[in-house]
């Protein structure tokens, strides 16, 4: 499904909104964002919470509940040696999400960092993660009624490795749940474990 989906928004690049372009021709295009309330895993009782005076709520423009994701499509020209790069930002607090990033162009490198954590080219990132009860690093996150997290930006970039231009450039990001489907998808080998207690901490591979 995940497949025929982005095979469909591939196909239909031109006609939907475009969230970000650059000059050489490459753009980015959300197929698929949903950005929940309650953030449910700092919400007493969770997602199920009955009392709103009670919830942690997301006023960012940020993934921050567990089950929030982003589904992304770049695609266009890209000149000799030039990269493109999209941004998003992340709260980070005990719940990791799975990044990833991938294309089958073999004359372009797709690859994905989080800020002065960790980067990979045609793979995945899973988290960063902090240790709930023992990190000292969370900020409170403005008007989230009593959250707490850390704010990560997460870049995508696209480089063409030729000494031509690319025409009909295209790759796929996203940021969703970990789950065994997705790792499937968007990690190409085993996870590795970086980082140390009590935080950041991520999985990756690619």
């Amino acid at each position: 499904m995940r497949r025929t989906l982005a095979g469909l928004a591939l196909a239909l690049l031109v006609a939907m909104p475009v969230a970000a372009a650059r000059p050489n021709g490459m753009t980015a295009t959300v197929w698929w964002s949903d950005y929940q309330n309650p953030v449910e895993q700092q919400t007493p009782g969770g997602a199920l919470q009955p009392d709103r005076s009670l919830w942690v709520v997301n006023s960012t423009p940020c993934i921050w509940d567990a089950d929030d994701e982003i589904n992304l499509i770049f695609g266009g020209t890209l000149l000799a040696g030039a990269s493109y790069t999209y941004t998003t930002c992340l709260i980070a607090d005990w719940t990791g999400h799975l990044i990833g990033v991938r294309s089958g162009n073999p004359n372009i490198a797709a690859s994905v960092a989080v800020d002065g954590v960790v980067s990979v080219t045609q793979g995945c990132i899973v988290g960063p993660e902090y240790e709930r009860d023992a990190y000292a690093g969370f900020v409170a996150i403005e008007g989230s009624n009593g959250g707490v997290g850390v704010r990560h930006t997460v870049a995508w970039t696209i480089t063409n490795l030729t000494g031509r231009r690319l025409h009909r450039v295209s790759a796929e990001g996203a940021i969703e749940l970990h789950t065994g489907a997705a790792a499937a998808y968007w990690c190409p080998a085993s996870l590795v474990r970086g980082g140390s207690y009590p935080g950041p901490t991520w999985y990756w591979s690619g």
